[in-house]
């Protein structure tokens, strides 16, 4: 568990590679007598140069076309030179007086993350700073060679000739956990379908007496009730597959409902937040129902290790793909919480019209189906009679039996 959460989650920045973010070059120069002024061409060049391997810039031709990309989450941010830019610097250069700072865009994608805006505020403050150096070197040597009488506000534009102005493409809503909310809803929508796959399953084991319960160092015999004590594997899996798949679908229905109508968190779509939560919870729990139909008891660690342990870290719901360690994102590229959590941030912050919904859906019902099927083959495979656990009993010592059960010995014993 250490390793999984401490060394998945401790370092986000040293494993960051590939940032996605967007510029935009709409610049389209000024003549300033028989020279061309481009400064876009120069930010974009001084903006793709840097990054060192941190930041994948992705050039885009039209503003339009990176808000797109900033509504279906494909972006951190997007970085665009407005066409007037040179024509603004421009007018610095030959008539300082009475001019205003010529504008950077920084276009920002609030409901990717918590870390990712982060990253990108950090990246456009240090472009912004590197292209004023640029434009203030330029501006220095023209206007040296006129010698303006420049007041204090000019000269303060010349000393910041770019400035940037911010513009949230996506913003969070007032009950959004900073972006972590769809994150936190996933897991317990996860830890839903795993603990109704658990309950169920223990329980019924209870009721067939495969499993017993003791309280206060007794031991409380649970009869059969009616209920077959030699099942077959393939009919025991189904007379717990039915139930679990109630009890999750209610569970997810009452932890989604949890977090919309008693905490009120912000979502574009309530019933598609419900859908998912039915959806991520029975999945789940059918996964968990495998863990348990392979290995019993040992399933329960196993099922805590698959949905939760790994799941969490590689979920990207903290820290995105691109600043996790090599095995999470391996583990993310096909782990269902990581899909689930991208459908609940697409309805949360994205109008669940795309950023990673139909995906998400897909992926998550895609394990829904096969754990059902993996589950039925298994159980169908593992064949013969499951015994009844009277047999076990047994054999125990008669201080283990719950006070005044019946306790009938073999003929020819002692």
């Amino acid at each position: 568990m250490v390793s999984s959460y401490i060394g998945g989650l401790l370092d986000p920045e040293g494993h960051l590679e590939n940032a996605p973010i967007g510029f935009v070059n709409a610049d389209t120069g000024v003549t300033v007598g028989t020279t061309k002024l481009d400064a876009g061409d120069q930010v974009e060049k001084q903006v793709v140069a840097s990054g060192e391997g941190k930041v994948d810039w992705q050039v885009l031709k039209t503003q339009e076309a990176a808000e797109r990309k900033l509504r279906d989450n494909d972006l951190w941010g997007v970085i665009v030179v407005p066409p007037d830019f040179s024509k603004d610097i421009a007018g610095i250069a030959t008539q300082p007086t009475g001019a205003s700072s010529a504008q950077l865009l920084i276009l920002q994608n609030e409901g990717s993350g918590l870390f990712q805006p982060s990253v990108f505020d950090k990246l456009s403050a240090a472009t912004v700073l590197e292209t004023n150096k640029t434009v203030q070197g330029q501006l220095v040597g023209l206007l040296a060679k006129s010698h303006p009488q420049l007041s204090p506000a000019d000269a303060a534009v010349v000393g910041q000739p770019v400035t940037a102005t911010t513009e949230a493409v996506v913003s969070l809503p007032a009950k959004s956990g900073r972006g972590l909310a769809p994150f936190y809803l996933s897991v317990m929508i996860t830890l839903t379908g795993f603990l109704a796959a658990s309950i169920v399953g223990i329980g019924i084991d209870l009721l067939r007496g495969g499993e017993r319960l003791e309280l206060f160092g007794r031991v409380v015999d649970f009869r059969p009730g009616g209920l077959d004590t030699a099942l077959s594997p393939f009919r025991l899996w189904a007379a717990k597959a039915v139930p679990t798949v109630v009890a999750a679908a209610l569970g997810g229905v009452c932890a989604v409902g949890t977090a919309l109508w008693i905490f009120g968190m912000d979502v574009s779509s309530a019933w598609k937040a419900y859908g998912l939560g039915v959806l991520g919870a029975v999945a789940i729990a059918l996964v968990s129902l495998v863990f348990l139909t392979w290995f019993g008891i040992a399933g329960e660690l196993l099922g805590v290790l698959f949905t939760t342990i790994f799941g969490v870290p590689a979920a990207l719901g903290i820290y995105p793909y691109q600043a996790i360690p090599g095995f999470f994102q391996f583990v993310s590229a096909w782990h269902p919480l990581r899909y689930l959590v991208d459908a609940m941030r697409s309805v949360a912050f994205f109008d669940g019209s795309g950023a990673g919904l139909g995906r998400g859906v897909t992926v998550v019902a895609v394990w829904l189906v096969g754990a059902l099927v993996v589950g039925a083959v298994s159980a169908r495979l593992l064949g013969g009679e499951r015994e009844p656990s009277e047999v076990r009993r047994g054999s125990e010592v008669p201080g283990d039996r719950a006070p005044g059960s019946a306790h009938t010995e073999a003929p020819g014993l002692a």
